[in-house]
């Protein structure tokens, strides 16, 4: 019996690479197969020729119609070994020493848009995406716009599409609340001058200044137990993105304090060794390692919310405060990040 398998190496595959694993293994075995014969589709690209690719420290870069400045490519790696050091240091993730993010650039909204659909076969009204196909951060620069302010922008897309890729390294399927919490937290991260730190998202934390006087739309129990999906449609039903917005104030918490900071590794920790098809439960792991339970936790949450000053040093900056990087950037730090 000849069986061809016509594999399509999109995002959102490996389950299913795994269950075929399964299966083909098993026929082999019992040698029920005879002959296979996979078929992959070649990686999907846009026209090579508006593409420069080159390698650095920590990063590959993949341009399209757009030319970094050597400042803005040394803050980008910068920032990158920062969010690694932060994995690594603060919740226990390494990298091999060879690990480098990848990192396309594509000027033009056209030229996005192509380069979306090959790689997602979809196009989303976003201004960046992780592609975990081909695992590859992709980042819109928008023409037109002032040069500075959305070189700022673009840097911090950057870092949130980054976040996606190293939390994708070490752990599948994580609870949304913390992958979409902790890439909107490194979004904030200026590496620009003297003012490296983490900035807040103002129109975030307004929202949840709000909801901490009136009411949050959701129970934090309920909240932390939501499911890929039910995320999705909690985060729909408001303006305000409120399933990103919660988790990044949980995150934007969780890194202020030693204390926060261990439950958090805890949790990234439980989920790394449930494995893919493992569910955390992050609520158990708050009671058991944060004094006086998730009651305790959620009353000082909400009161850090009331107090929360608009910039706090990422802890692995603390060994860098004293690096310079000198750009025409330096006068143009923009704490106000996208909210894609």
């Amino acid at each position: 019996m000849l069986i061809k398998l016509f594999i399509q190496n999109q995002e959102g595959d490996f389950e299913f690479f795994e269950n075929l694993q399964r299966i083909l293994l098993k026929n082999l075995l019992s040698k029920k197969i005879l002959l296979i014969l996979f078929l992959f589709t070649a990686p999907a690209v846009a026209d090579e020729s508006k593409f420069v690719t080159y390698e650095t420290d920590k990063c590959t870069f993949n341009l399209c119609n757009i030319e970094l400045a050597k400042p803005a490519e040394k803050a980008i790696v910068f920032g990158i070994s920062l969010i690694m050091d932060t994995y690594h240091n603060t919740f226990g993730l390494e990298f091999p020493d060879d690990y480098k993010v990848k990192v396309t650039i594509i000027s033009g909204k056209e030229n996005f848009d192509e380069y979306q659909q090959k790689l997602r076969g979809k196009v989303a009204p976003c201004i960046g995406f992780y592609s975990r196909g081909y695992r590859e951060a992709v980042v819109l620069h928008k023409e037109n716009e002032e040069k500075i302010k959305e070189l700022n922008r673009v840097i911090g897309v950057v870092f949130h599409e980054s976040s996606h890729m190293m939390f994708d390294y070490h752990i599948h399927n994580p609870p949304l609340w913390i992958d979409e919490g902790l890439a909107e937290y490194f979004e904030g991260l200026s590496v620009i001058g003297k003012n490296k730190r983490i900035f807040l998202q103002k129109n975030r934390q307004s929202w949840c200044k709000w909801w901490a006087k009136n009411g949050f739309p959701i129970e934090l129990e309920e909240f932390l137990n939501l499911d890929y999906h039910q995320f999705y449609q909690f985060d729909s039903k408001g303006k305000n993105s409120q399933g990103y917005t919660i988790g990044y104030s949980l995150v934007y918490f969780m890194m202020s304090s030693n204390a926060t900071e261990n439950i958090f590794k805890e949790i990234l920790q439980d989920i790394k060794k449930s494995g893919r098809q493992g569910k955390v439960d992050s609520v158990k792991i708050i009671n058991e390692n944060y004094e006086g339970g998730l009651e305790r936790f959620e009353r000082h949450w909400k009161s850090y919310i009331l107090r929360t000053k608009e910039s706090r040093p990422l802890r692995a900056l603390r060994k860098h405060m004293d690096d310079k990087i000198s750009s025409a950037l330096e006068d143009s730090n923009d704490p106000n990040r996208s909210e894609d």
